[in-house]
């Protein structure tokens, strides 16, 4: 696990990197980390599923909420950002519709506001798009999908600063089992 984590860090060009269950333990695992009750997330409308449901009704039990907006619209994610707002999350391409967006200019957004910018790299991989690079301060991946060839392996990770993925992300993997 150890090399897997150093060995994707080194790909998506960031500091640390953590492994997880699975994908969705990587975004359950980002939340829980991260997000507080009040707090507000901007979301593509067209990530995976599960990733809907997650922001959309399991870290709304806790007080999170979540705004869903078009993928590829800029201005719709400008406009939902609140003071409240701490994260957007972005899947490029998504799964299963594989739309695109503008990481760099989600990053500008995200920034501009005081929030982070994660975003799902897993059916790219760093092989041929680098979030990091674009801005992206979080990168997820599914490692079920193209990091393994698909569907022989079930894994996920976290890539990102050392200041998040180590002194937020890991004492919640040690404490909550996600890993």
């Amino acid at each position: 696990v150890t090399m897997f984590e150093r060995r994707l860090a080194a790909l998506e060009g960031a500091e640390a990197c953590i492994g997880t269950a699975s994908g969705m333990g990587a975004i359950l695992m980002l939340g829980l980390a991260l997000l507080q009750s009040g707090d507000h997330v901007v979301c593509s409308q067209s990530v995976f599923g599960s990733t809907v449901a997650l922001f959309g009704r399991e870290l709304a039990k806790f007080g999170v909420e979540t705004t869903f907006v078009p993928q590829s619209d800029i201005d719709a994610w400008r406009a939902a950002v609140r003071p409240s707002t701490k994260l957007l999350f972005a899947e490029s391409p998504t799964n299963p519709l594989t739309e695109v967006c503008d990481i760099a200019a989600l990053a500008q957004v995200a920034h501009e506001a005081g929030a982070l910018l994660a975003v799902d790299n897993c059916f790219c991989t760093p092989a041929l798009q680098l979030p990091a690079k674009l801005g992206a301060d979080l990168i997820i991946h599914s490692g079920t999908k193209y990091l393994d060839g698909q569907g022989r392996v079930l894994a996920g990770a976290v890539c990102g600063p050392s200041a998040i993925v180590d002194a937020k992300l890991v004492p919640l993997m040690r404490s909550a089992g996600l890993s």
